[in-house]
């Protein structure tokens, strides 16, 4: 039991974590339903429920395919 509330945990703050990243480094305009700064507050505040909102409802459509290190060609 100990084993699964662990990993549960650490699997909750891995998620965390990356969707903290992904909402600092997503740009203003793409992010769905609410500004940025209320994504952060949410995901910062309500480490589980904060991320599943994000990932459902608040992330960039185009997300998945993105990277920070593509150049991006005119």
């Amino acid at each position: 039991m100990i084993r699964f509330e662990l990993g549960f945990g650490l699997f909750v703050m891995a998620m965390w974590v990356f969707c903290l990243v992904d909402v600092i480094s997503s740009e203003e305009g793409e992010i769905r339903n609410l500004p940025k700064v209320p994504w952060l507050l949410i995901v910062l505040f309500f480490p589980l429920a904060g991320s599943v909102a994000w990932l459902v409802a608040g992330r960039p459509q185009g997300a998945p395919g993105r990277s920070p290190y593509e150049r991006q060609v005119p």
